[in-house]
């Protein structure tokens, strides 16, 4: 299991880091993927793991998953199970 940083869609979006910094392109440098599942799709993009789950309320997978080359995934709402 690989615990990565994360904004939430409802922080504020000048917030200040936190120790560990913001999640970082994989590849290229000074491009941050932002949104909260910004870490998930760093790693995917990274090549370091295969798949990596992540929530989407306003595009937080989606988004990440673009910039870092990747294609991200949310389901419809009501086909999975809470």
């Amino acid at each position: 299991m690989c615990v990565t940083h994360e904004k939430h869609c409802s922080q504020i979006v000048f917030v200040v880091p936190k120790l560990e910094g913001d999640t970082k392109h994989p590849v290229v440098e000074g491009l941050y993927p932002g949104g909260s599942s910004s870490g998930s799709a760093a790693i995917v993009g990274g090549d370091v793991v295969h798949d990596a789950i992540g929530t989407d309320t306003g595009g937080s997978i989606r988004h990440p998953a673009a910039v870092c080359g990747r294609t991200g995934l949310k389901p419809t709402f009501g086909r999975t199970s809470n």
